[in-house]
Parts: C-alpha cells; sequence; structure tokens
C-alpha cells in the first residue's frame, strides 16, 4: 500500500501527503445499481488513485426513533436494532468496496445529498471543532452522475483552477488516459 501512495506522490510532483483522494458521499437509500458501480470504479481505480466511498452514519431505515431509544419499551428498542440491523445487511452487500461510516466528511464538505464526489488530499487538514467544517484543498462534483463523467469534470475544475491543484491533475489525467473507469 505504501507503494501506491509513494507512485501517487511521484506523479502529483510531491511527497505521499500531496497524492488525492476521491472520496464519494453515498447512501444506502440510493439505487442499488448505481453503487454497485461506484463500488466497481473503486476496485478499477486500485493501484492509480483511492476511490473510497462513505455513508454519513449508521444506516437505519425510516421509523428509527434515535434521540427515545432507551426511553422505548423492549418492543420499540427491538424494532430499532431490527432497522440497525437491515441498514448494516444492505451495506454488506457492497463489502467488497468497504464502505466507511465517516460523519466527519460530510460536514466538512456540507453535503446534504449524495452522491457527491470529493478530490482531495489524504489527510485533510484539522477540522473546525465547533462545526467540523475546513478550508481543506478540495474539488468537488455533486449529483447523481457515473464516476467517469465525475472524474472528466474533476478534471475540468482543475484545469479551470490552474496553479492551485497542479499537482493533482497529472494523477487525473492518468487515470482518463487509461480509461479508468
Amino acid at each position: 500500500m505504501k507503494h501506491i501512495f509513494l507512485m501517487l506522490a511521484a506523479l502529483a510532483g510531491g511527497t505521499a501527503a500531496a497524492a488525492p483522494v476521491v472520496t464519494v458521499a453515498v447512501t444506502t437509500a440510493m439505487n442499488p445499481d448505481t453503487l454497485t458501480a461506484l463500488c466497481r470504479a473503486s476496485e478499477t481505480l486500485t493501484g492509480v488513485i483511492t476511490m473510497r466511498l462513505v455513508v454519513r452514519g449508521v444506516p437505519v431505515d425510516a421509523g428509527f426513533d434515535v434521540k427515545r431509544h432507551f426511553a422505548l419499551d423492549a418492543a420499540g428498542q427491538s424494532a430499532n436494532r431490527t432497522a440497525v440491523r437491515a441498514g448494516f445487511a444492505r451495506l454488506s452487500d457492497f463489502s467488497a468496496c468497504g464502505i466507511a461510516i465517516d460523519p466527519l466528511f460530510f460536514r466538512r464538505y456540507g453535503i446534504q445529498r449524495a452522491p457527491v464526489f470529493v478530490l482531495h488530499d489524504a489527510a485533510p487538514a484539522t477540522a473546525d471543532a465547533s462545526c467540523g467544517k475546513t478550508e481543506a484543498k478540495a474539488v468537488v462534483v455533486r449529483g447523481n452522475v457515473t464516476a467517469g463523467f465525475a472524474l472528466h469534470e474533476l478534471r475540468r475544475q482543475l484545469i479551470d483552477a490552474g496553479e492551485t491543484y497542479a499537482g493533482w491533475l497529472p494523477v487525473i489525467n492518468r487515470v482518463l488516459e487509461e480509461n479508468l473507469p
């Protein structure tokens, strides 16, 4: 794994910390075909760029009563546990790409709806303790688009930004030149 980051760093013209990552904010409520396509894209990109999928929190169905769980009777608590198990079961269908739970990522980039593709530093800046947002260097594509479209749009935004993200452009160019995904 260390070799992958070093290779990306060389392509990006910097150190291992400069290698960009594509993180895709998703939800378990998304169309399963869309999640499957994003999962496959993540696997395809392995070795070229890191692409990870994240959800905001524990995946639960509508009706889960988070604020009053312990005040509920045994049947209500059981229903809540069943909702959590069902949510994790949906995530297990996509275990090959390792969807992670990362609520801070959603706060950091102000994500309210998914999917959102974010190209960012592998180690983003420390979050503001009051709201979880940072001034981290990032390029964002919002909307229900394919990973390929998002990568092309990220490339366009990198070109438009000029020198600000110049070190990341070779990595995205390589991904697109190799027709990934």
